[in-house]
């Protein structure tokens, strides 16, 4: 790691507007988009500014800037007693807020603040420009499109079979295996994490209790529910051992389901990739060390750091996904299964239907619930809807949607601090309709046998891993590599989810941004935090 520093004086509010000046300079010349870059300054100089009123305008400070594994960084230390700038003090325990606080950094919107001997540090990791996950799929579908056919054309058969058995396949399955290999203890991390961040056992927040048991309710309701849609859209062969439907033996393989959630150990779950055991770990790990308070700092710490490196490794893999999918097309064309793609319409048209039937839902029961029209709701969500359906990005409608939550629908702005930050990481209510949508459209193209433990284990294990994905780009990827294993669906099927994603991925964020928004509504009332006069101004 190269750190270079860029100022060190004392601090008073004259420095704090140089510091200014530096910073614009710096992310002028970094990769950091205009928008991002103006929204960043503005942060760390309001962050900058509270310390100089809390310590004194003798305060020493160092500003400077460096790069960990490629990743730009920006460091803003001084020196004192302890003081967190970005700490939400208003009924919000510390390990709440800093559990928000480091979600926002890991999503590129805000730093993360720790103090050692006598020095607090502020962090921020800037997000490097790339071309996007979206768009080198679709180049990469391209290429292997144009490879494929050619290939397909002009090789002889001998040579494309050698291709398949010692290229393509092997490639196939070595993806899956480095993904394999962290995608446990990226689930372990992240259901722990999520559990002991909620506070403490007497310390938890009202916010807390109410957000995690709505958000997570949602979220296998909705799983329950479009599995029964699907059940019917996508009709698959039945398992005729006799465990399909409701008798003796299909009530044991239901309890064995149950029963196998509990591990024989602690290793063979991550050995064998068994996410529901994994997660079960991951829960008794949060519980008990959220029963430990503050006795468990220390283990919090190391938890939180571990779920970022992790986090970090698997954005790297995803990078890979393009290549991946060159393989697997290349291969689907000169083995002739390539025609079965045209099979992506049927569930591309119901994942479009039901979030359009999932959003005028929400519209209208608020509309009856609150006595506001319709077209106002529609005309307050419209900006948030535009951003994220333009970009696919949460990131780029972050201030938007927080800003219109408060002015335009009267969301209290201290609920939406704690709770914004937490829904974009485990409410994702067009993220989990996908997951249930694609498992049964898969089994229904590729003749897999299913039955009731193998629909209830779809319901469980897509509402868990859409809980426990991490916020990097292509995870939607890796949740269908561990989904589709634990379903018996081949990897071949990878191809059509991820091209499926491609196109659905802008409906997806807008869907997952504007629902969220309504249920910020229902939420804020029942805590008496939301203004109905504002919500039902009209715009």
């Amino acid at each position: 790691m190269i750190t270079n520093i860029i100022r060190e004086e004392k601090l008073t509010r004259m420095e704090v507007d140089i510091i200014s000046e530096k910073l614009d300079e710096l992310l002028s010349k970094s990769d950091t988009d205009k928008q991002n870059a103006l929204r960043i300054r503005l942060t760390l100089e309001n962050l900058i500014l509270y310390v100089c009123e809390e310590l004194g305008e003798e305060t020493r400070y160092t500003l400077s800037t460096g790069k960990v594994l490629g990743r730009q960084f920006i460091r803003f230390s001084y020196q004192g007693i302890p003081y967190d700038p970005c700490r939400i003090t208003d009924g919000q325990s510390d390990s709440q807020s800093n559990w928000s606080q480091r979600i926002m950094s890991d999503m590129g919107l805000s730093p993360v603040w720790h103090y050692n001997n006598g020095v607090n540090t502020l962090e921020l990791k800037l997000k490097r420009k790339r071309m996007g996950n979206m768009q080198a799929i679709l180049l990469s579908i391209a290429i292997a499109a144009v490879c494929g056919f050619s290939g397909a054309a002009l090789l002889p058969d001998n040579i494309k079979e050698g291709f398949s058995d010692l290229l393509f396949k092997p490639m196939q399955s070595l993806f899956f295996h480095i993904m394999s290999t962290f995608a446990g203890i990226m689930i372990l991390l992240s259901v722990s994490c999520g559990i002991f961040n909620m506070g403490n056992i007497s310390s938890f927040s009202k916010i807390g209790k109410v957000m995690f048991r709505r958000f997570i309710g949602i979220t296998v309701m909705l799983a329950a529910g479009v599995s029964a849609i699907c059940y019917f859209l996508f009709p698959t062969l039945s398992d005729t051992d006799g465990s399909a439907g409701i008798n003796k033996e299909g009530i044991s393989k239901i309890l064995d389901l149950i029963y196998d959630i509990v591990p024989g150990d602690p290793v063979t779950p991550f050995a064998t990739g068994n996410a529901m055991q994994v997660v079960l770990i991951g829960i008794i790990v949060g519980i008990t060390i959220l029963f430990m308070g503050d006795n468990a700092n220390s283990i919090k710490t190391v938890a939180e750091e571990l779920n970022s490196m992790i986090n970090s490794i698997l954005s790297g893999i995803c990078r890979l996904l393009p290549l991946y999918i060159f393989f697997i097309i290349i291969n689907m064309i000169w083995c002739d299964t390539f025609r079965q793609m045209i099979n992506i319409w049927k569930p591309f048209v119901t994942l479009l239907v039901m979030n359009a039937v999932m959003l005028t839902f929400m519209v209208f029961y608020i509309s009856i619930k609150y006595k506001v029209s319709a077209v106002t709701i529609v005309k307050k969500l419209l900006p948030t809807f535009l951003v994220c359906i333009t970009t696919a990005s949460t990131i780029s409608a972050f201030g938007q949607t927080v800003n219109d939550c408060v002015e335009k629908f009267g969301i209290d702005k201290k609920y939406m601090k704690v709770v914004h930050p937490i829904k974009c990481i485990i409410y994702m209510p067009g993220v989990i309709v996908m997951l249930i949508v694609m498992i049964f459209s898969m089994a229904n193209i590729y003749d897999v046998k299913t039955n009731i433990s193998w629909i209830i284990l779809g319901i469980l294990m897509s509402s868990i891993l859409t809980i426990a994905v991490p916020p990097i780009p292509g995870a939607l990827a890796m949740l269908f590599g561990i989904l589709f294993s634990q379903m018996g669906i081949p990897a071949e099927a990878m191809a059509f989810a991820v091209t499926c994603d491609v196109f659905y991925d802008f409906l997806d964020t807008a869907t997952n941004n504007t629902v969220g928004i309504l249920e910020y509504v229902l939420q804020a009332d029942k805590l008496d935090m939301l203004d109905i006069d504002k919500l039902r101004a009209k715009v």
